[in-house]
């Protein structure tokens, strides 16, 4: 599961990208930024407690980099992914 920190950032970084600074004053800005970070919060936890998301830059400096590039989704052979991520593997034991 992602850490509040991973998901707060996230978060804010997807709602600063969706809110227009140019079209709000300052206050409606980061309000209308607060509240859209707080549902896609919401989301993101919900998501990460039932599927583990992985940054596509820590599969491009692996040996699969060949699928990952041409493709934003890949299938894996699970002793793959448990070299990968060994947390990973700790967890499901």
């Amino acid at each position: 599961m992602m850490t509040e920190n991973e998901i707060t950032a996230i978060a804010n970084e997807y709602a600063e990208e969706c809110v227009d600074p140019q079209e709000f004053s300052e206050g409606t800005y980061k309000e209308l930024v607060e509240e859209k970070a707080e549902s896609v919060a919401y989301v993101l936890r919900w998501l990460s407690s039932r599927y583990y998301f992985v940054d596509r830059d820590i599969l491009l400096n692996q040996d699969i980099a060949k699928r990952v590039k041409e493709h934003r989704c890949v299938m894996l052979d699970i002793e793959e992914v448990y070299d990968l991520f060994p947390e990973l593997a700790k967890e499901v034991q």
